[in-house]
């Protein structure tokens, strides 16, 4: 027997989750370029969702271990040993990954940097378009409110 709307709903279901690894794919080779190319600069990158793939994220990229979870603090004290600046790269595309960043950002912020003044490492959280998003007249309003977002989390 067949479901009512199956194929329509198995459409969209599969288009969400399709559009939802698109984002992390995304965000998660932004981050590992951040990794190669700045960490030699005292950076770091940190992802806001639980890492997609075997073996969890390379070394040097922090990441919550699951879904709901803070950044675990021997690996924030491990790689954040040399590190002064945390990009954090996202789209906000995704309200997990918003309630994520009110949890991790205030985690990074409280840290101390070691060798500083005692101020914590300088956050910044890097805006990547949600898949499909092209900056233009009929978006720019929604990047603003992407971006408003991203600023409420204290980054």
């Amino acid at each position: 027997d067949k479901v009512p709307g199956g194929e329509g709903a198995m459409a969209a279901a599969t288009a969400c989750s399709t559009e939802e690894v698109s984002h992390r794919r995304h965000i998660q080779e932004t981050a590992v370029s951040v990794r190669q190319h700045l960490a030699c600069d005292g950076c770091v990158a940190a992802v806001l969702l639980p890492w997609e793939g075997v073996g969890g994220p390379p070394d040097g990229i922090l990441a919550p271990k699951s879904s709901g979870d803070m950044l675990d603090a021997e690996d924030v004290a491990r790689v954040m040993r040399e590190a002064r600046t945390v990009l954090v790269p996202c789209t906000f595309g995704q309200p997990e990954e918003v309630a994520a960043a009110h949890r991790i950002i205030p985690q990074l912020g409280s840290l101390q940097v070691r060798g500083s003044d005692g101020s914590g490492p300088a956050v910044f959280l890097v805006q990547l378009l949600p898949a499909g998003v092209q900056a233009g007249p009929t978006t720019n309003d929604y990047i603003l409110e992407l971006y408003d977002s991203m600023l409420a989390t204290g980054a």
